[in-house]
């Protein structure tokens, strides 16, 4: 019996290829689990800190605390601004938009108003930063409107059930893409307003 070492060649070629691509695979789907947990993670950070901003700023308006100082909205604005560029670019980088160019509004405007609260005190809220906070409320409604249209129901208290909303692997989910492009949107109309002071 002769050997067909020809065969045997491209057998072991075969063999070798197959083996190679299915240790690819895995390390693509380990770093696709990986990056959907951390976009999921920063998706949902987001979420908290629109939903938890807005009682705050709320319950300034309404003058039911003495607790919320410029630190804690100043910190939460940047929070945002924060995790909307990094969700930002994720989106530009893997082009999940679609051809949609994101601005990076939602950080920059963020941004803004924190820059704004960090040099205007709250403490005795004078016309000028009641009108700066009712203009923050109505960008963070509008925030929170856009987020509700993408998980319908979605309210402070039940932000946090939004994971089971989310599909496996997150990263090829529409939904937190969507949110984001939204939000950009909304932000681009604040854009002078949030600077203004």
């Amino acid at each position: 019996m002769k050997i067909n070492w020809k065969h045997c060649i491209v057998g072991l070629l075969l063999l070798s290829i197959t083996i190679l691509y299915f240790k690819e695979s895995q390390e693509n789907k380990k770093y696709e689990m990986y990056l959907s947990q951390e976009i999921s993670n920063k998706h949902n950070a987001l979420i908290g800190s629109i939903f938890t901003l807005k009682d705050e700023i709320t319950s300034l308006l309404n003058n039911h605390t003495d607790s919320i100082t410029n630190e804690i909205i100043v910190e939460r604005l940047y929070t945002i601004s924060r995790i909307s560029q990094d969700l930002d670019y994720y989106i530009g980088n893997f082009d999940l938009a679609k051809g949609i160019q994101l601005q990076n509004k939602t950080s920059s405007v963020s941004n803004d108003f924190a820059g704004y609260f960090e040099h205007n005190d709250i403490s005795m809220i004078s016309n000028n930063e009641k009108e700066k906070l009712g203009e923050l409320s109505e960008l963070l409604d509008k925030w929170i409107i856009e987020i509700s249209q993408e998980y319908t129901g979605i309210t402070r208290e039940n932000q946090r059930d939004i994971r089971k909303y989310n599909t496996n692997p997150f990263v090829k989910s529409d939904k937190w893409v969507r949110i984001i492009v939204a939000l950009d949107i909304v932000s681009s109309e604040y854009e002078g307003t949030s600077r203004s002071g």
